[in-house]
């Protein structure tokens, strides 16, 4: 399965929508997208193609393997989001690829982490679905 999520601009009220002021945001055509594959373990691996080393986070816990790279904290991010959300989890192998340029503004780290739910989301139903 295949999952994109664009990056984004603010027109308007850059760092006020959490002040209850006027934001008004824009999605642009840089996104990051992520390839998912069921895997029969209880892990969630990925990796990056702009981003180095690779990533395991345990299903059960969300908890990155103390070896995952740096940027696995966003993966791990995820599967905890829904694991407070009560969805039980199933291993998937994630590989990632994004050209929304990181620190730039354009909102590389939403993009990632709204790809990374969209796509663990669709990819437990259906494995529980087999």
């Amino acid at each position: 399965m295949l999952v994109r999520a664009p990056g984004r601009v603010n027109l308007i009220g850059e760092h006020t929508d959490y002040s209850n002021g006027y934001c008004l945001p824009m999605a642009i055509d840089r996104e990051c997208r992520i390839q998912s594959t069921p895997n029969a373990s209880a892990v969630v691996t990925a990796g990056s193609r702009q981003l180095d080393g690779r990533v395991q986070v345990a299903v059960d816990t969300g908890r990155a393997a103390p070896d995952s790279a740096p940027w696995g904290k966003f993966v791990a991010g995820a599967v905890s989001v829904l694991i407070d959300a009560g969805h039980e989890l199933a291993g998937c192998d994630l590989e990632i690829d994004s050209t929304v340029p990181a620190g730039s503004g354009l909102s590389s780290s939403s993009a990632l982490s709204v790809a990374l739910i969209l796509t663990l989301l669709p990819a437990q139903s259906a494995l529980r679905a087999d």
